[in-house]
C-alpha cells in the first residue's frame, strides 16, 4: 500500500509540474513589419556635352579645355586657344526618382574621344545646386529635390579635355555611362 500511495503521489507531483511549467514561461509580441516604397531613378537625356572648337597646342605636350556645369569654358596649360562657333555645352539630363533622397552619381564605361584626347575631372550640378566631383568610378554625392514620377531635377555635367599637341584634326567623339543609383 506504501508503494502505491508513493507512486501516486509522485504521479501526481510530476503532472503538477507538468502544467505549471507549460504556462509559467510563455510570452508573445507583436511586432510590424515596415516597408518604404521610392520610385526607380531614371534619366532621360536632354543635351549631349560639347566643348565646341578647340585649337590644338604647339610647342607644349598638351592644353586643358575645362567645361563647367553652366556651358562656359577656360583653358590652361599651353599655347592652345578656344576657337569661337560651335556650340559648347555641359551635358544634361532630366533625373527623376523620390523626393529628397540622396543618390550616387558615377561614370564609367569612359572610352575617350581620340589619339590625344582625355576626358577627366567629371562635375555635376542640380538645379541651383552646387557643383559636385563625379570622377570616373567615384560617386559624387547629391540630394534629389522637388520630384515626382513626371518632373524630374535637372542635372548638368562638365568635365576637363585634355588635348595634346599630337591630337588629329577634325571631329571627335567620347562617350561615357552616367550611373545614377539611391544611396
Amino acid at each position: 500500500m506504501q508503494l502505491l500511495k508513493s507512486s501516486f503521489l509522485s504521479s501526481a507531483c510530476g503532472l503538477a509540474m507538468l502544467s505549471f511549467v507549460a504556462t509559467a514561461h510563455a510570452a508573445s509580441i507583436t511586432t510590424d513589419a515596415n516597408v518604404n516604397i521610392v520610385i526607380p531613378v531614371s534619366i532621360t537625356q536632354v543635351a549631349e556635352m560639347d566643348f565646341g572648337i578647340v585649337a590644338r597646342p604647339s610647342g607644349v605636350t598638351s592644353s586643358v579645355v575645362s567645361l563647367g556645369t553652366n556651358g562656359s569654358r577656360s583653358i590652361s596649360g599651353g599655347t592652345g586657344a578656344l576657337v569661337s562657333g560651335g556650340t559648347p555645352a555641359a551635358a544634361s539630363y532630366n533625373v527623376f526618382g523620390t523626393n529628397t533622397y540622396l543618390v550616387d552619381i558615377s561614370v564609367s564605361n569612359l572610352s575617350q574621344p581620340g589619339t590625344g584626347l582625355t576626358l577627366s575631372n567629371f562635375i555635376g550640378k542640380f538645379n541651383a545646386g552646387s557643383d559636385i566631383n563625379i570622377d570616373v568610378g567615384d560617386g559624387g554625392q547629391a540630394t534629389l529635390t522637388a520630384l515626382s514620377e513626371t518632373t524630374g531635377d535637372l542635372l548638368k555635367v562638365g568635365a576637363d579635355l585634355t588635348v595634346a599637341n599630337t591630337a588629329t584634326a577634325g571631329a571627335h567623339v567620347g562617350t561615357f555611362d552616367l550611373i545614377i543609383n539611391y544611396n
